[in-house]
């Protein structure tokens, strides 16, 4: 295995640090020690795929003349990348076959790794995995984003084939990049435009379950096939009649490398806490409903689908704070205030109420959060730390749809009230409309929805909670068809 010194070695070499003595001692290493070799090769790699990349390629040319008469390599430039391309594909595998990149590594959550190894930061065609746990994010030259869920096994069979064995599969796909394409055992799942997520049941079937768009489910040795779009989900197996419909489940799919979603899509009628992992403190008040949302479709975030989580609702019980564990930096939501509790705020001189809350796990303890207060005819947000509250300055009109976004982790925690779409899905945050310094940052490990002591007209809604660790994980955009 390769050492630390070893992988200073591999740097230098490839940027012509090395003297012509020591570089030829390196080589005759490679040659004789596979693992230096693919060491050599990876590094290499991983500067192919960025120059693809930025030319909108996925394939990296394979070198024309002979390694066994390369004589060096350049300081910098075209000559360094090319030269040590054509030695490290030389050492590993004797062909005049061109490597191809086909995907890069966006990030790895608690990844626990099996037979295949551990991705490096690029993956040639042909590569397979197997993630024991963890989530494992990856993006194609095309812009496809592709999150596994261990324990999951794969294999990148091209930029717009991959093939699954066994696990979960989540798929965004932009425009431009449709026929992507999921291999199972039992058929593919071709897409059309779409977020769909694909998983190998217990039993080996495969199933489907498409978020927004439109894919085509295509089973093995059999001429059934459907079209599956937003909101549907289907089960196969090879060789059947038909692909049968289930109901979809968005939250059984990481969305992204540490990235929670939340759609409240459970069952109406059946109490939250033990769905998704959401808990309580409190039993002496009800429980919040799921049921009838209000929350409406804010463009152009994805549409949301079934339930929305009630608090306080009509019938003047204050509901309870409920929890769940919450271990990202930046959280969105949808927000619906009902005119009731604008109009008790006023009237009983509540000076603000929270509605999401960020700390340790326990409700009353909540180190940050998001407060709303009434205003003349509308109400405003605000984030709240300790003593210190900061408003926005923009009202927010009751039975409209908001959305919120949070930072929660860091020098400072702020908050943005309906961000400027042109903002969605991109790497950097616009700026806020309210920060607050920290001088402390704030573990913060748990998500609380409401407050102890909330008055019982204190009735508003909130659906797609979406946890992560960039600006663009809780922003995602929807996809125009």
């Amino acid at each position: 295995m390769p050492t630390d010194r070893d992988d200073d070695l591999v740097a230098d070499y490839l940027d012509g640090g090395l003297g012509p003595a020591e570089a030829a001692a390196f080589r005759d290493r490679v040659v004789g020690e596979p693992a230096l070799a693919r060491a050599l090769y990876l590094a290499a790699v991983d500067e192919a795929f960025l120059r693809a990349q930025a030319k909108g390629q996925s394939r990296v040319p394979a070198a024309k003349q002979s390694p066994r008469r390369w004589r060096g390599v350049q300081v910098v430039g075209l000559a360094a990348l090319a030269a040590s391309l054509l030695f490290a594909a030389w050492a590993l595998w004797p062909s005049t076959e061109p490597v191809v990149v086909v995907a890069r590594v966006e990030r790895l959550t608690a990844c626990q790794w099996g037979d295949g190894g551990v991705p490096g930061d690029t993956i040639a065609r042909g590569q397979a995995f197997q993630l024991r746990s963890g989530v494992a994010e990856f993006t194609t030259p095309s812009g496809v984003r592709t999150v596994f869920e261990g324990p999951a096994a794969f294999q990148f069979e091209g930029a717009d084939v991959v093939r699954l064995t066994s696990g979960r599969l989540f798929c965004d796909v932009p425009k431009g990049a449709e026929g992507f394409t999921v291999q199972t055992a039992n058929g593919r799942v071709v897409d059309l435009g779409t977020r769909f997520g694909v998983e190998i049941g217990t039993t080996g079937e495969t199933e489907i379950h498409v978020m927004q768009g439109r894919v085509r489910a295509e089973v093995k040795d059999s001429a059934a096939q459907n079209e599956l779009t937003t909101g549907q989900a289907g089960r196969f197996r090879s060789g059947a009649a038909t692909i049968t419909m289930v109901p979809v489940q968005r939250a059984r799919f990481a969305t992204a490398s540490g990235l929670i979603y939340e759609p409240f899509d459970y069952p109406a009628n059946v109490p939250l806490v033990g769905q998704g992992g959401w808990f309580d403190r409190d039993a002496t008040q009800p429980l919040p409903t799921l049921g009838a949302r209000d929350v409406r479709p804010y463009p152009p975030l994805p549409e949301p689908q079934g339930s929305g989580l009630s608090m306080n609702a009509r019938n003047g019980g204050a509901s309870r704070p409920v929890g769940r564990m919450w271990p990202t930096s930046f959280t969105s939501a949808l927000l619906w205030l009902d005119d009731d509790l604008i109009k008790g705020m006023r009237m009983t001189k509540v000076g603000s109420i929270g509605i999401i809350g960020f700390g340790q796990p326990d409700s009353a303890k909540a180190a940050i959060r998001l407060v709303v207060k009434p205003g003349i005819k509308d109400a405003n947000f605000g984030l709240q730390i300790g003593e210190q509250t900061l408003w926005c300055s923009t009202p927010c009109k009751h039975h409209e749809t908001h959305f919120v976004v949070l930072q929660t982790g860091g020098p400072a925690a702020r908050l943005w009230v309906n961000p400027s779409p042109v903002s969605f899905g991109a790497e950097a945050s616009p700026p806020a409309d309210v920060e607050i310094s920290v001088p402390t940052p704030t573990k913060v490990e748990t998500l609380w929805i409401g407050q102890p002591g909330t008055p019982g007209f204190a009735w508003w809604q909130i659906d797609e909670i979406r946890g992560g660790f960039r600006w663009s994980d809780v922003t995602p955009r929807a996809v125009s068809r």
